[in-house]
């Protein structure tokens, strides 16, 4: 999948790029992209949820989740505002018991470094995460 392959179609609203099942991923902006060719390159067996707007976020494919299923969420931003902090507060993950996997950047200072030295230092590598939900 290519950036221009990607239509968004109402600013508010989310995508479902890949299946969902009792696995899966939600993330947005660049890291969709990622996720989605990671999991396809390795034939991985991952729903994939792209959001749109951090700011008003549509969770209504919250519904669509497997009881008991387990939701990674990925940020590259700190957890206080997070999409994952969002989502952990979510009545529908709770009614579901749905086990929420948050990977993001501390609160606080961070270090410094280039973002590929950032992420690695943080855990945030997308192929360690998906390994250890194996």
């Amino acid at each position: 999948i290519e950036q221009s392959d990607v239509i968004i179609n109402d600013i508010n609203k989310y995508e479902v790029l890949l299946k969902l099942n009792n696995k899966n991923v939600i993330t947005y902006g660049k890291n969709t992209l990622k996720f989605y060719n990671y999991i396809q390159k390795n034939n991985l067996n991952y729903g994939l949820i792209s959001v749109n707007n951090l700011l008003d976020i549509d969770l209504n494919v919250l519904k669509d989740l497997e009881e008991s299923s387990t939701l990674i969420v990925y940020d590259e931003v700190i957890k206080t505002g997070s999409l994952g902090e969002k989502l952990l507060n979510n009545e529908i993950i709770r009614t579901k018991n749905i086990k929420v996997k948050h990977y993001s950047l501390p609160n606080g200072y961070l270090v410094n470094g280039t973002e590929e030295e950032i992420l690695k230092y943080y855990n945030l590598n997308i192929a360690n995460i998906l390994k250890e939900e194996e």
